[in-house]
């Protein structure tokens, strides 16, 4: 982001607080009752579908259309040796797909990726190896909503 640009915001918005990311504010739970996750390292989610397509129109004009194909993909890594990684497994042999939920505790809940009818799914080797330590774990999800949310005021 430019300078010119972030002084434009500051006089729109006030002034803009700029925080880091701490991966320990975020708290992931699976399957109904909620199991809570421990030794969380990281998480990501994503669509496998874009979900705005723009629609030209003959007059020159065109315009957003939203897809509802909300499929998606969620992954997180989670610290060797802990029991969530027991509880992820016995969620995966019962064989039924159970939801996911990530919320940013900093946020007042604002931040959340929500995947109902979540299945686990094979991680690639490549994958694995990248971070040695930390088991990964990644889910198809037959309907994901992605909230990027707010951080409150401190």
């Amino acid at each position: 982001m430019n300078k010119e640009l972030l002084n434009k915001l500051n006089e729109l918005v006030g002034k803009v607080n700029y925080l880091p990311y701490n991966i320990a504010d975020t708290s992931i739970v699976l399957g109904t009752p909620q199991v809570p996750m421990v030794g969380v390292e990281y998480v990501w989610a994503r669509y496998d579908a874009q979900q705005t397509t723009m629609i030209k129109s003959l007059n020159g004009k065109s315009i957003f259309v939203s897809n509802n194909n909300r499929t998606g993909t969620i992954e997180f890594g989670l610290l060797d040796g802990t029991a969530s990684n027991g509880a992820v497994e016995i969620l995966n042999l019962t064989g039924i797909p159970f939801p996911i939920n990530i919320v940013d505790s900093k946020t007042g809940g604002t931040s959340r990726v929500l995947g109902t009818a979540c299945r686990l799914i094979a991680t690639p080797e490549w994958r694995r190896d990248a971070i040695p330590g930390v088991n990964i774990y990644t889910f198809s999800c037959a309907r994901l909503e992605v909230n990027q949310g707010i951080r409150l005021p401190e």
